[in-house]
C-alpha cells in the first residue's frame, strides 16, 4: 500500500527529507506527557521528598543533559539518512551493534511500550468505571492498545508525523485544563501556596539524584534519535526540534505531575483531575488525554523499536520487525504488575544503555569525527569489521562502566556519571587500540 513506508536500513533519499524544526518539537513535546514520564516527578515529591520546584528543576535538568547527547547522535540520520543502530555499527562493530545494540534497545523499547500500555490501561479502567460502570480488565485493554499502536507504527514515519500533528493540540488542551483544574481546586491541598511550600528542605543531594535518574531514564532514546531524523531538511531542524520538544515537554510534565502528587498523593495526573469534576466534558476530555498521550509515545517506540531489531535481522523487512516488536510487548502486556516494578527495571536495563549512550557520542563526534563510510556498514569486511565483528574497545568501556552503574552508591548520581565514565574510557581505549588507529587511517 502507498502510504506504508517501505525504506528500511537503506539512506533515506534526499528528495524526502523535508521535516521540519516544529515536526520535530510536534513529536518530542508529544511523546513527553505519558504514564512512563509521570514516575520519576511523581518519586521525587513523594520518596524524594523534594519541594515543588526543586522536583521540576531535576527534572529539566536531566531531560536537558540527555537530550543534548539524544540531539547530537541525530546526525547520522541527517547526514546520511540512515537509522541510530545502522550508523552504531561503525562505532560497536557489524555484530556488536546488531547482536548488542540493536536488542537492548529494542528490549528498552518493549518494556517501555509495555509500561506506557499497561499504564494508560489502568486509568481508562478506572474512569470506565467510574463514568459508567463498566469493569474493564486490564490486561486486555492492554493488549488492545498494543495491538492498535503496532499497526500504526508500522505504517512508518509519515504516518507518525501525521498522528503528532492531531495529538499535538489535543494534548495541549488536556494539559491546559488539567492546569486550571489544579490551580483553581476548592480543596486547600490543591491551593498554589500549599504546593509552593510542602516537600522537605531544599535539597543539592536530592537535586542532582533526581537529575541523575532523570539523564539515566531519557538517555538510552540515543540510539533511536536518528531513525525518526533521517527525514529531516537540517541538523539544526533535528537539533534544536528535539531538544526544544523534549525540555519544553519535560518542564510541563513535571509541574503537572509534581503539583497534582503534592496535592493528591496520586502519581497519575489524569487519576488526579478525574477527582476534581463531575463533569461529564471534563472526564471525557480527560479519558481522551489519556489515549492520545498513549497513541504519540508508543508510536515512537514502535517504530524505532522495530527499526533496533530490523538492523539485527536485516534479512527480514521493517513492516514484519515492527510485528515481531507489537507481538513481543503484546506478550509482556499480559502481565501488568510489570508497572510496580518500574525502578528495578529501568536501574537493570540503564547499567547497559547508559553507558553505551556515552560510547555512542563520544565516539561519532570526536573518535570518527562525524564521518561515516556508509557502504562499509553494510558488509562484515569492510572499515568496520573490528574483531570478528566488535569492537572491543567500546564493550569494555560498557562493561567496566556498567560495574560502577550497578556498584555506585546513588548520590554518586551512578546514570550520569557511569556515562562519562564510558565515554573516557572508549577514547582512552580507543587511542591505545592499534586496531583501530588502522581502521581510521583507512577511511580518511
Amino acid at each position: 500500500m502507498a502510504f506504508i513506508e517501505k525504506i528500511g536500513l537503506e539512506p533515506v533519499p534526499a528528495a524526502l527529507r523535508t521535516s521540519k524544526w516544529y515536526d520535530y518539537f510536534f513529536l518530542q513535546f508529544s511523546f513527553s506527557f505519558n504514564s512512563g514520564n509521570f514516575l520519576l516527578p511523581a518519586m521525587a515529591v513523594l520518596q524524594g521528598d523534594l519541594p515543588f520546584l526543586w522536583a521540576i528543576g531535576s527534572m529539566i535538568a536531566g531531560c536537558l543533559l540527555a537530550f543534548l547527547l539524544v540531539a547530537l547522535f541525530s546526525f547520522p540520520g541527517v547526514d546520511y539518512g540512515i537509522t541510530g543502530q545502522f550508523a552504531a555499527r561503525m562505532i560497536l562493530g557489524i555484530n556488536g551493534s546488531k547482536y548488542f545494540g540493536s536488542l537492548l534497545r529494542a528490549l528498552i523499547a518493549v518494556y517501555w511500550f509495555s509500561v506506557q500500555s499497561v499504564g494508560a490501561a489502568v486509568v481508562v479502567a478506572f474512569m470506565l468505571r467510574e463514568l459508567a460502570g463498566i469493569d474493564a480488565n486490564v490486561a486486555w485493554l492492554s493488549l488492545l492498545f498494543a495491538v492498535v499502536m503496532t499497526l500504526l507504527a508500522i505504517a512508518g514515519y509519515k504516518t507518525v508525523q501525521l498522528a503528532v500533528r492531531f495529538i499535538f493540540p489535543l494534548l495541549t488542551i488536556v494539559m491546559i485544563v488539567l492546569a486550571v483544574l489544579f490551580v483553581t481546586a476548592k480543596s486547600p491541598p490543591y491551593q498554589w501556596s500549599t504546593v509552593l511550600s510542602s516537600g522537605g528542605v531544599p535539597s543539592i543531594g536530592g537535586f542532582m539524584l533526581y537529575a541523575g535518574l532523570a539523564f539515566a531514564q531519557y538517555v538510552p532514546a540515543i540510539s533511536g534519535s536518528s531513525d525518526l531524523c533521517r527525514y529531516a531538511r537540517r541538523r539544526s531542524d533535528a537539533f534544536f526540534g528535539l531538544l526544544a520538544g523534549s525540555v519544553l515537554g519535560m518542564a510541563v510534565t513535571a509541574s503537572l505531575v509534581a503539583y497534582g502528587s503534592i496535592a493528591s498523593g496520586e502519581w497519575n495526573p489524569y487519576v488526579a483531575a478525574s477527582s476534581l469534576s463531575d463533569t461529564i466534558g471534563i472526564q471525557l476530555l480527560v479519558l481522551l488525554g489519556v489515549l492520545v498521550s498513549l497513541c504519540a509515545i508508543n508510536l515512537n517506540n514502535a517504530y524505532t523499536g522495530g527499526m533496533s531489531l530490523l538492523n539485527a535481522f536485516p534479512t527480514m523487512s521493517r513492516i514484519k520487525m515492527t510485528g515481531i516488536f507489537g507481538m513481543a510487548s503484546a506478550a509482556v502486556c499480559s502481565f501488568p504488575g510489570i508497572i510496580d516494578h518500574a525502578a528495578v527495571y529501568i536501574h537493570a536495563l540503564g547499567g547497559l544503555a547508559v553507558p553505551l549512550a556515552g560510547v555512542l557520542v563520544i565516539d561519532y563526534v570526536f573518535v570518527q569525527k562525524q564521518r561515516i563510510d556508509v557502504p562499509s556498514l553494510a558488509g562484515g569486511d569492510g572499515a568496520y569489521r573490528y574483531y570478528y565483528g566488535y569492537n572491543l574497545a567500546a564493550f569494555a568501556s560498557i562493561a567496566l562502566a556498567a560495574v560502577y552503574f550497578y556498584a555506585a552508591p546513588e548520590r554518586f548520581m551512578p546514570g550520569l556519571t557511569s556515562c562519562l565514565l564510558a565515554a573516557c574510557l572508549h577514547a582512552l581505549l580507543t587511542r591505545l587500540s592499534p586496531v583501530v588507529s588502522r581502521m581510521r587511517r583507512a577511511t580518511r
